[in-house]
């Protein structure tokens, strides 16, 4: 069993976060990264 996380390829790049496909303890998943912005 495979007990790494690993962002692949970016899906899409938005204003607020960017989108990855990738694997996830062996199986396929889309992560969601947020951008941090100064404002918040």
């Amino acid at each position: 069993m495979n007990h790494s996380i690993t962002k692949e390829k970016i899906i899409r790049k938005g204003a607020e976060a960017n989108l990855y496909y990738g694997h996830w303890f062996g199986k396929e998943a889309i992560f969601k990264n947020r951008i941090p912005k100064k404002y918040r």
